[in-house]
């Protein structure tokens, strides 16, 4: 689709990613030591790869699985790294992985949430693209992606910004596809396997103009209770889709030791980002 393409060719270049990509490496490996074995990955919305370990994936599994809805970068991606270790099964998959763009590209105005809660119940939990390895991933990925299923789609195609959608029904929206992510990794996982779960919980895209270096100040103080003081002082910059994301998770499998660090993708953007590791229907977390 051409919205997520024009997205991961912004993503190709610029910003600092450096905490980023140590994150996500070290729930990685947090990861890898919990899981009962090393025979296949899935990585959802693999995108161009840039903010993934896919090298370490490479030396760990002997088969990958790499899922996005845009098929160039896929394609790229994946030529890529079958060039790099071709003793790896890249396997990829171009799918929605929400299972929901072409009902929403219909819609010319948002319905009530009622209708809402039915298109979401008329899509299947698992896209049929992902079906043959429902079951066998030992390790899932999922880093920054649920953000993205839909949000793109709706900015393009609904006559109203973002800030003028009426709240019920896109929260109704928004909630309900976090927890068919949920459940899709959970789907996805072999008896044994763990996921590495990443999403923003806050975006400086939601804050006015003249409070952007309060923010970002207070974004890079640190401490124990940042998330919960950026939330009091600019409840704007909470990016809801990821809010839901973490309160699925947690009503699924109860709370999880979380790790959270910030991340400046591109010049003058900044995400809070939250990140934790998922075992396969049991309980788990990050190592001390």
């Amino acid at each position: 689709m051409d919205i997520y393409r024009r997205i991961n060719r912004e993503l190709r270049t610029g910003g600092d990613w450096s905490a980023h990509q140590e994150a996500v490496r070290g729930l990685v490996a947090a990861a890898l030591g919990q899981a009962a074995a090393r025979r296949r990955a899935v990585v959802l919305g693999v995108g161009n790869g840039r903010d993934l370990p896919l090298a370490e994936l490479a030396a760990a599994f002997p088969a990958v699985v790499l899922a996005d809805v845009d098929g160039e970068a896929l394609r790229q991606t994946a030529g890529r790294l079958r060039g790099r270790f071709p003793q790896v099964q890249w396997t990829a998959v171009e799918a929605d992985l929400s299972g929901l763009h072409v009902r929403l590209r219909s819609w010319r105005s948002w319905p009530r949430a009622e209708a809402v809660a039915q298109v979401l119940a008329g899509v299947p939990p698992v896209p049929a693209e992902l079906a043959p390895w429902a079951g066998s991933a030992d390790l899932v990925l999922s880093v920054g992606v649920v953000t993205q299923l839909v949000a793109p789609v709706l900015r393009e195609h609904l006559p109203t910004a973002p800030e003028a959608w009426p709240r019920q029904p896109a929260d109704a929206l928004f909630r309900g596809v976090a927890d068919r992510h949920c459940a899709l990794v959970d789907r996805l996982l072999a008896p044994g396997g763990m996921a590495v779960l990443v999403t923003e919980v806050f975006s400086s895209e939601g804050v006015p103009a003249a409070r952007r270096e309060e923010f970002l100040a207070l974004m890079g103080g640190g401490g124990p209770d940042r998330e919960r003081r950026v939330a009091a002082s600019f409840p704007d910059a909470l990016v809801l889709a990821g809010i839901f994301f973490l309160d699925a998770c947690r009503q699924r499998q109860g709370p999880r030791p979380m790790r959270s660090w910030v991340w400046q993708p591109a010049a003058g953007r900044v995400l809070g980002m939250a990140g934790w590791i998922q075992p396969a229907g049991g309980s788990g977390g990050l190592p001390g």
